[in-house]
């Protein structure tokens, strides 16, 4: 870019100041036999060679005072964006261009004026002398006003990263910064999302010669992903941000959301907040709730009780899926789709689950032509940390008699599914194996049938219908894998 931009400025320069020596220069060469042979070469036609060949001085200085005028915007433009340089070089450019396009306007205002004359010697026009005057004082200043970039690449990021005032990389990426030459130790490191980065990552930008730092993140959603047990258990994947709360650091509470429905946000505030947070303005506005569905199953906030499933590993490994709740999510997700709505409606569903996610994509890929109306987006807790939708459907899978939850029972990984939807969140699973949990879960279930948000999936007809309907092939599929299992052991 820097090699363009002073290209198209000289090539201004010239036009403006020798305009009549550049035609001459150019007809005498267009009219040469080798030009011509190279023109033809290049796709050029007789046609549009001769017209060339026969370009008077006004088509000549007016079809490149165009190209030059045109195409140094972009290159100024991305010296605006990402050159970190004052505002006020930055104004020059833009008085630069202005005075290009007020020179082009006048060219075109006057079209039967013959234009050789007026750069001979008392040319007349006074108006067009002073704007093209105007011109080559801006553009033979430009070097003044910024300083000659280096051609090689190296130089060039290093020019840019020691004159930016913001840097925006990952945590880890900060280490390329000790490699840049003659690099300043920055003012401040703001680090987003620091409860999610393990202590040892958030040594790597400390060690810039930082004179201050502040951490922004949330204790009570999920940490640092750590595969391995041992490690987790030796603390490896705790964050700086999680030590400096234990230790009693002061910390600030943004204490007000403006995400979630109050209905949303009513029993995180409650559990996991300490009642701290409230509810911003604009959620508590009577027309941020919709009523998408019919039917009070589906208002703000719902756990809608889906009996009768049962949670399985099958295909999947070790993971766990629950027929009977990918066909009440597909069914739900259909149904949306057919609502008529000003913007494009997001939807978010989630499982704690891989193999209840992967099967639930199956059922949706099935029905895609059904739902394309939607922006729909299917991931684990952990997969949508940090997201937001208009509305979301939480599939719980768990499914049992001794009110096993697994690590559903980890409050951080609720916390973190309760809290991504705007408008709508709908809970489903079966409250039966969720009420005898002793978890979080038991919680979940009894305040959802003291506000009166707790339904029953088959009051439902529509919904009970395709459930049950999961349920029988469930049953047959599960046969099916029992009788190819022991013909397999018999076989063996």
């Amino acid at each position: 870019v820097a090699a363009h931009w002073r290209h198209y400025v000289n090539g201004m320069l010239e036009l403006l100041v020798k305009p009549l020596a550049m035609h001459s220069s150019y007809l005498k060469d267009v009219r040469s036999e080798r030009t011509g042979d190279i023109l033809r070469l290049q796709g050029v036609g007789d046609a549009e060679l001769e017209r060339r060949r026969k370009l008077t001085f006004k088509e000549f200085f007016i079809d490149n005072y165009q190209c030059h005028e045109e195409a140094p915007r972009h290159c100024f433009e991305t010296l605006r964006n990402d050159l970190p340089l004052p505002a006020r070089r930055f104004d020059y450019l833009d008085e630069i261009l202005r005075s290009l396009e007020a020179f082009g306007k006048l060219l075109r205002s006057e079209p039967e004026r013959p234009l050789g004359k007026l750069f001979l010697k008392n040319g007349g026009w006074p108006e067009f002398q002073e704007a093209r005057a105007l011109c080559l004082n801006k553009l033979k200043h430009l070097p003044d006003w910024f300083d000659l970039l280096p051609s090689d690449s190296s130089k060039i990021e290093d020019y840019i990263l020691n004159n930016a005032t913001i840097i925006l990389c990952t945590a880890a990426s900060s280490f390329n910064l000790r490699r840049v030459r003659d690099f300043k130790p920055f003012e401040l490191l703001v680090i987003d999302e620091a409860a999610q980065l393990k202590e040892c990552e958030s040594l790597i930008p400390l060690q810039l010669g930082i004179h201050r730092a502040v951490l922004i993140g949330d204790e009570c959603q999920l940490p640092a992903l750590v595969k391995s047990k041992l490690s987790a258990e030796a603390g490896f994947g705790r964050s700086l941000f999680e030590r400096l709360c234990l230790l009693g650091h002061p910390k600030h509470l943004l204490d007000v959301q403006y995400r979630m429905h109050p209905e949303i946000s009513k029993f995180p505030i409650s559990s996991f907040y300490c009642r701290k947070v409230t509810d911003g303005p604009n959620v508590l506005h009577r027309d941020y709730e919709r009523k998408l569905l019919d039917g009070p199953m589906y208002g703000p906030y719902s756990f809608i009780n889906i009996q009768g499933g049962i949670e399985s590993s099958g295909m999947h490994g070790t993971s766990l899926s629950n027929a009977a709740e990918v066909a009440a999510v597909t069914r739900i997700v259909q149904r949306l789709s057919q609502v008529d709505t000003r913007s494009k409606l997001s939807v978010g569903v989630v499982s704690p689950y891989k193999a209840q996610v992967r099967a639930i994509q199956e059922s949706l890929a099935l029905e895609h032509d059904k739902y394309c109306g939607l922006s729909v987006k299917i991931r684990t807790v952990d997969g949508f940390q940090g997201a937001e939708e208009d509305v979301v459907i939480f599939s719980a899978v768990r499914a049992n008699t001794h009110g096993s939850v697994g690590f559903l029972s980890d409050q951080r990984r609720t916390n973190v599914a309760q809290t991504r939807a705007k408008h709508c969140f709908w809970i489903l699973g079966d409250a039966a194996t969720l009420s005898s949990s002793r978890t979080v879960w038991q919680k979940i279930v009894a305040d959802a049938k003291e506000r009166g948000c707790f339904y029953d999936g088959n009051d439902d007809k529509d919904l009970c219908a395709v459930v049950s309907v999961a349920i029988k092939q469930d049953e047959v599929n599960r046969l099916l894998k029992m009788v190819d299992a022991r013909l397999g052991i018999c076989s063996s």
